[in-house]
């Protein structure tokens, strides 16, 4: 409740906030602690209709507010004066010649680069697929995910999991090796 939010924020304000603020900067006003509550912004928007509200019956009984009414109601707004340029959406003409769709990076064929082609021509589907598939017989079997994620573990722990680091290693040395001589891996050497 708002009772208790106020509690909670005096309470620490005049223990370890002050105690804090003498400890550290000695002589220096202790900082105001406030936490807004959601039925205070709550209540705020409730009061930001019914002056709308307001406003509209006015204006459609014929009645106009001041300047010094519209500074104090509703502060940080001007009236639009007569000339006043309001941005408004155009549309924009197609050129000639350019295609109707945008073309995104994924749909241009993009520049094979030295990994792609190490571990593309590398086997990994041997090693991946019963991995795999045996996480998700375990997903299925599971009674919620976090057991599922409890066994995976487990699972990685086999020989499935040990393939996968060999064949890992493997591609880490050969990577390596080519980077330290300055040479390039050929297609088929994975």
């Amino acid at each position: 409740t708002d009772a208790d939010v106020e509690d909670l924020c005096e309470s620490f304000q005049q223990g370890p906030a002050t105690w804090l603020t003498q400890w550290n900067f000695p002589g220096a006003a202790t900082p105001l602690l406030s936490r807004p509550s959601p039925t205070d912004e709550t209540r705020e928007a409730d009061i930001e209709g019914k002056k709308a509200t307001m406003v509209k019956a006015m204006a459609d009984a014929g009645f106009e507010p001041t300047d010094e009414t519209l500074k104090t109601r509703f502060p940080g707004w001007r009236r639009r004066v007569e000339g006043d340029v309001q941005p408004t959406a155009t549309k924009i003409a197609p050129i000639d010649g350019a295609p109707s769709a945008p073309a995104f990076a994924e749909a241009q064929a993009a520049a094979p680069d030295a990994i792609e082609a190490f571990t593309g021509d590398m086997d990994w589907e041997p090693v991946m697929k019963p991995l795999i598939d045996q996480i998700r017989e375990l997903i299925l079997k599971a009674p919620d995910l976090q057991a599922a994620a409890d066994q995976i573990g487990a699972l990685l722990a086999g020989s499935g999991g040990a393939d996968l680091v060999e064949l890992a290693a493997k591609a880490l040395f050969e990577a390596r090796l080519a980077g330290l001589t300055g040479g390039e891996i050929a297609p088929g050497q994975g």
